[in-house]
C-alpha cells in the first residue's frame, strides 16, 4: 500500500525516486529535489495519502 502510495506521490509532483526501504516502523526515501513544490508537502501528502488508504482499508488507524 504505501508503495503505491509513493508512486502517486512520484506522480502528482513529478518526483525522481531513486530508491526506498520500508521498514516496520518507518521507510527511507532517496528522491531529487522538487522543481514545484517542497520536499515537506510530497512527504506531507505521501503521509496523509498512506494513512487515508490504511484507515479505510481497517476502519481505524492507531497513532503513536
Amino acid at each position: 500500500m504505501l508503495v503505491q502510495c509513493l508512486e502517486d506521490v512520484r506522480r502528482r509532483f513529478s518526483m525522481c525516486v531513486y530508491g526506498y526501504v520500508v521498514m516496520p516502523e518507518h521507510a527511507h526515501l532517496l528522491v531529487n529535489e522538487l522543481e514545484r513544490a517542497t520536499l515537506a508537502d510530497a512527504i506531507h501528502d505521501l503521509k496523509l495519502s498512506f494513512a487515508k488508504r490504511l484507515r479505510s482499508r481497517n476502519g481505524t488507524i492507531e497513532l503513536r
